[in-house]
């Protein structure tokens, strides 16, 4: 089973605050054919906070949270993550792309995955117009030939 990604975000920022506090913040979106993960780190001076969270089935999620040293892991549905996400503000990040992006993605699949996707019926279509061109233009060495028989006659009679 290949996997492919329809959507990807990534997001770090690195800053020292007036206290000479070291922060950092590093944000992920990846949405495809296995599902939608997300993660967010944050650290701010010694606060530390990791959330990941990873699409296990269809609106089934899992998601691992550590702050500071606690760990906790646990399985949401789509609306208690739903819930989850507008309740903390660091997360609006996935909050805008599963209320907003997420519909437009799933609709587009084909063409956000790499391109344009040309369907086989096109693309005979195209083959047999390009042999055609080709076939309609004269070849070069002949253009020439003729073009150097026409200088030397207009030079010959001056």
């Amino acid at each position: 089973m290949s996997n492919t990604i329809y959507f990807r975000h990534t997001l770090e920022k690195t800053y020292v605050d007036s206290n000479n506090n070291k922060n950092k913040i590093h944000e992920t979106i990846i949405d495809g054919e296995k599902g939608l993960s997300f993660s967010l780190m944050k650290l701010d001076g010694q606060k530390y906070l990791k959330i990941n969270v990873k699409e296990v089935s269809k609106d089934k999620f899992n998601l691992k949270k550590r702050v500071d040293k606690d760990e906790s892991a646990q399985e949401l549905t789509l609306p208690e993550l739903k819930k989850m996400i507008t309740a903390d503000k660091t997360l609006l990040f996935i909050k805008k792309y599963i209320d907003e992006e997420r519909s437009i993605v799933s609709k587009g699949k084909k063409t956000l995955s790499g391109g344009r996707k040309i369907s086989k019926k096109t693309s005979k279509k195209l083959s047999k117009k390009l042999s055609k061109k080709l076939s309609k233009k004269p070849s070069k060495k002949t253009s020439k030939k003729t073009s150097k028989k026409t200088s030397k006659k207009t030079s010959r009679k001056k």
